[in-house]
């Protein structure tokens, strides 16, 4: 009788259906002419939700590299662990904003501002972001991120929008573009034994009317950088 293999779960590949499916709700989404750059509502449903299944994707990865590195006992979150691999650092700095979105929707960060509408324009202006720090709000992040009296709160670096309810598809293609970056990194360090090439998905473009049943899952990235400024 042949013994037992042995299993290691991850759920991994298993968020490219799910993120494919909503890409494609995502760049059909439209947006008030006054106001070009501010999502409505539904583009903002679609953001969070493919953000959150990206990052958890990279998460995935992270946590199986970290199963089988004997060398590293010391317990540690994604980011710290990621921050830590041999050729990752300067990319790590990306990373971290993009984690600090995605703790900002996952942890429920609630900011307070207010908004307004230019009269003579009609253009909606927001102004005075608070966030509150007694609510799973980290303080330790606030270098990451630019405050002003005027204008969104942004990442330094990616100039994310941080406020969950304005995350719109320019933080999507930041993110997704990110996440590939980590992981083909990871790739290239031997720190992941991934081929990044083989993953596809059923998908309809914007420029074809059939579905495409081996699109690359990468050229999503492109797919939103369509419909991006």
């Amino acid at each position: 009788m042949r013994g037992p293999d042995k299993e290691v779960s991850i759920a991994g590949d298993h968020y490219r259906y799910p993120i494919a499916d909503l890409v494609y709700k995502l760049t059909r989404c439209k947006r008030n002419s006054i106001n070009p750059d501010i999502p409505l509502n539904v583009e903002v449903d679609y953001s969070i939700a493919v953000i959150l299944l990206l990052v958890l994707m990279v998460e995935s990865y992270l946590a199986r590299i970290r199963h089988f590195d004997k060398k590293t006992t010391k317990k540690r979150n994604a980011l710290d662990y990621f921050s830590n691999l041999q050729g990752c650092k300067r990319l790590a700095l990306k990373f971290r904003e993009v984690h600090l979105l995605r703790n900002a929707i996952a942890h429920n960060h609630v900011y307070e501002y207010e908004h307004y509408w230019d009269l003579t324009t009609g253009e909606h202006q927001f102004r005075n972001f608070q966030i509150d720090y007694s609510w799973q709000g980290d303080s330790s992040n606030r270098e990451c991120v630019k405050l002003s009296k005027q204008g969104v709160p942004k990442t330094r670096l990616l100039g994310l929008r941080i406020v969950p309810t304005m995350i719109g598809r320019e933080e999507v293609l930041k993110v997704f573009d990110t996440v590939y970056q980590v992981l083909l990194q990871l790739q290239r360090k031997r720190h992941l034994d991934l081929d990044l090439s083989i993953h596809y998905v059923p998908y309809k473009s914007i420029e074809n009317d059939k579905t495409d049943l081996s699109f690359s899952f990468w050229d999503l990235i492109e797919e939103i950088r369509k419909v991006t400024k």
